[in-house]
């Protein structure tokens, strides 16, 4: 194994219709024990019902990239990167 993704996410709420306003992404490289890359993004989102629990402000969310677009740029990092394996922090709860 040669790198490792971490990914961590921050989102609206933990219903169904909860929506991803945050990730953040790093590669660790397994041999040197070290992070290579590292991206993180807020994602466009009219609300945030959940300000009070990861302290994202709503109007940072108005102008932030399209969700679209920032998950575009993820895939691309972890071709770029040839993860073996995706972390992702707190995914049962963020799923």
């Amino acid at each position: 194994m040669k790198n490792i993704a971490l990914l961590d996410t921050e989102t609206t709420g933990v219903d169904e219709s909860a929506t991803c306003i945050e990730v953040a992404l790093a590669i660790f490289h397994v041999p040197s024990a070290s992070v290579t890359l590292s991206y993180s993004s807020l994602l466009r989102a009219s609300d945030n019902p959940a300000e009070k629990v990861n302290r994202i402000s709503p109007i940072a969310l108005v102008d932030a990239p399209q969700p679209a677009s920032v998950w575009r740029r993820i895939r691309m990092l972890l071709t770029e990167a040839g993860a073996s394996a995706i972390v992702a922090h707190g995914a049962e709860f963020d799923r």
